[in-house]
This record gives C-alpha cells, structure tokens and sequence, in this order.
C-alpha cells in the first residue's frame, strides 16, 4: 500500500473523494426529491393539456382559447390551475367555474 503521507496531492484527493462520498447521501435525497417534483409538475401538465382538448372540444374553440378560459376560471375563483383541468376532465358537465369563465370571454368579445 502507498503511503499517502508521502504525497500531499494524494492526501488531498483522498479528502476530497472522502467527503463526496460523506455527502452523497444527502444529495441522492435531494435529488430524489427534485425527480418528485418534476414527475408531479409533468402529471399536472398532462391534465391542462387533456383538459385544453376537452374544453377545446366542448366550447368549439381554439386550445389557446380553452386554455385562457381555464386559466382565467383558476384565477377567478383562486384554484390551482390543475384542479379546475382535473374537474373538466373528471366532470361529465363544464364546472360552474369553467363556465363562468366562458360567459366572461364571450361577453368582453361582444364589447370589443
């Protein structure tokens, strides 16, 4: 075996190897944690992106449309934006929020 007090550059580089792999069970939990995150943030967009189809569909309108339209019914009512998708996806009829939304939209297009 070499004797590593011989070799200041080994010594170091045993160090710091060292105290890699000290930390490296808290960077796997951090890292854990950041591949949770975005696997949720993923999930989530999905369903705007199933839902904007939907809405699309149902109100016979662009998917920009159905998109404000969710974004502004999210807004309005202080829901996330991925409830208010999850409910017109899950909901055989538009949500009361959704629909309230559209009546806004329709009506400042009218004005305009």
């Amino acid at each position: 075996m070499t004797d590593l007090s011989s070799k200041p550059g080994r010594v170091q580089a045993a160090l710091e190897e060292r105290r890699r792999l000290v930390a490296a069970p808290d960077r796997i939990d951090e890292l854990e944690a950041k591949v949770a995150q975005l696997e949720t943030a993923l999930q989530s967009r999905i369903v705007i992106e199933q839902e904007k189809g939907m809405l699309a569909e149902r109100l016979s309108v662009g998917v920009d449309e159905a998109f404000d339209i969710l974004r502004y019914a999210a807004r309005s009512h202080r829901i996330k934006l991925h409830d208010v998708a999850r409910s017109v996806i899950e909901d055989e009829h538009t949500p009361a929020t959704v629909v309230m939304a559209v009546a806004r939209a329709r009506r400042a297009r009218t004005t305009a």
